[in-house]
């Protein structure tokens, strides 16, 4: 008998999402991206500073979580995960010409 390919991630992954994650991802993670897509496409701040103000606030949450400021640590991480979604839905940016 010949061994089996391991699946790909995409195949392994696919459709193994929870009611909660569905729900967040209608009804509560739209209007929150669209806040923040809205000030930023008008201000024409490029994907790379959102994805890496992401990066600040989700390496930020590390502390506070170590030290017991859950809340604050969950509003990061929740902001970051707002701006990680809203340059997926964010319209591309021009490119700079000379």
């Amino acid at each position: 008998m010949e061994p089996r390919a391991p699946p790909s991630w995409s195949a392994s992954c696919s459709g193994r999402t929870t009611r909660l994650d569905d729900l967040f991802t209608r009804y509560v993670y739209p209007p929150l991206v669209w806040l923040a897509v809205r000030p930023l496409a008008r201000w024409r701040v490029h994907p790379n500073w959102v994805t890496l103000l992401s990066i600040i606030l989700a390496l930020a949450a590390i502390p506070c979580w170590a030290n017991g400021y859950f809340i604050t640590g969950f509003i990061m991480a929740y902001g970051m995960s707002v701006l990680i979604r809203s340059t997926a839905s964010s319209p591309a940016s021009p490119s700079p010409t000379a």
